[in-house]
């Protein structure tokens, strides 16, 4: 099992863009969730890199050379038990480094 039965996923757009208000629970759930982002609003027009976000394992993803979101990953070692997904342009504002070139991973 990848996940946890009860792993959690949050997203945080601070108001200012579109991202889930509530916390989406389980594993199922979560794995619709990423497949329905990806196939919707992603669709490869997208470069990420992995980072380590605030200590954690994590995603930084790319669209049109501006950074779009921060996703970091919580694991008790062997399964994912929670997944942060910031899209806050005031957070990522902090993020330091340039943008990856325009391959897409």
């Amino acid at each position: 099992e990848l996940f946890a039965p009860d792993a959690v996923w949050t997203a945080d757009g601070g108001g200012r863009v579109n991202a889930g208000r509530r916390a989406i629970v389980g594993p199922e759930r979560i794995v619709r969730l990423v497949l329905g982002l990806e196939s919707r609003f992603y669709g490869g027009r997208v470069t990420r890199h992995l980072a380590a976000v605030n200590g954690e394992t994590g995603l930084l993803t790319w669209m049109g050379g501006r950074l779009h979101s921060s996703l970091s990953i919580a694991t008790d070692g062997e399964r994912i038990l929670a997944v942060y997904n910031v899209l806050n342009p005031d957070k990522l504002a902090l993020v330091t480094g340039p943008p990856p070139d325009s391959s897409t991973h």
